[in-house]
């Protein structure tokens, strides 16, 4: 499993130059990053991550989010609602199946 999560790190890394990430994946955060693609890889999945600021929550779940192939959009405080909005659209255009 270490194997594999660093090599899902360097080639996150290796394609997203401008955000890489210098992370050292061991045995508690390894277990981490599985818990977030259980999580969410389920159907309607979600979890708040706590901890201390510079924890890795945001890296581990960019990794996890990165692992499982999925999108990750952060939403500012300020405009929630309306970036919300451009999200659902978004969201439905994507999933939209006219059959």
């Amino acid at each position: 499993m270490q194997r594999s999560c660093d090599e899902k790190l360097l080639h996150y890394n290796q394609n997203n130059p401008k955000s890489m990430m210098n992370l050292v994946l061991f045995k508690s955060a390894i277990k981490h990053v599985l818990r977030i693609i259980r999580i969410v890889s389920t159907p309607l999945g979600h979890a708040l991550l706590i901890g201390m600021g510079g924890s890795g929550r945001n890296s581990l779940a960019t990794l996890s989010c990165y692992i499982v192939k999925f999108a990750i959009v952060q939403i500012d405080p300020k405009n929630w609602v309306e970036e919300l909005q451009v999200l659902m659209l978004w969201i439905i255009w994507e999933t939209y199946d006219p059959l």
